[in-house]
């Protein structure tokens, strides 16, 4: 064999034995098993985000001994939390929000009915709590509100004020 060739075939070989013989460490693992899934992703354009996916069948946690595995484009919620149900009661200058039980965060924004990331109002409030909403009355501007654990797991709810026109 050539000498030129022999030291750089020499060299590959020793760096290949070295990162097949580093590639796994400690204990034993079992990859022997696989799964082919469709991807995901997320597109966005303007005001508008459409995401999605092909094909999930073990989206969730796996795991075995000391180990865990997040699996999927979609990872479920986990501790996604909201009220069932939200009444509210308007005396001005305040609105008292309620549900049947549990504690949450509420989040406002004004103008702006799809919002996500409002300001935080109120931080594991109980049922009958009350804010004083400076919009009350005010017909050119509405105020909405998310309750939850957080705002993309949540109920919405909004106030509107209209001005009524007499008509002929």
């Amino acid at each position: 064999m050539n000498k030129k060739l022999l030291i750089p075939f020499i060299t590959l070989l020793t760096l290949t034995s070295i990162i097949i013989a580093s590639a796994q460490t400690g204990g034993t693992f079992d990859l022997s098993w696989s799964t082919i899934d469709g991807g995901g992703g997320t597109s966005t354009s303007g005001n508008f985000t459409l995401s999605g996916t092909i094909g999930q069948p073990d989206a969730g946690t796996m795991s075995g001994g000391n180990f865990s595995l997040n699996g999927g484009f979609w990872q479920p919620a986990t501790s996604c939390a909201a009220p069932t149900t939200v009444t509210a009661a308007i005396t001005t200058p305040n609105i008292t929000f309620s549900w049947p039980s549990g504690s949450y965060n509420v989040y406002r924004a004004v103008d702006d009915p799809y919002f996500t990331t409002g300001t935080q109002i109120g931080a594991n409030v109980s049922s009958g709590w009350t804010y004083a909403e400076p919009l009350l009355g005010n017909a050119t501007q509405n105020g909405y509100y998310i309750i939850g654990t957080t705002t993309a797991c949540a109920v919405r709810f909004g106030q509107f004020d209209y001005d009524l026109t007499v008509g002929s």
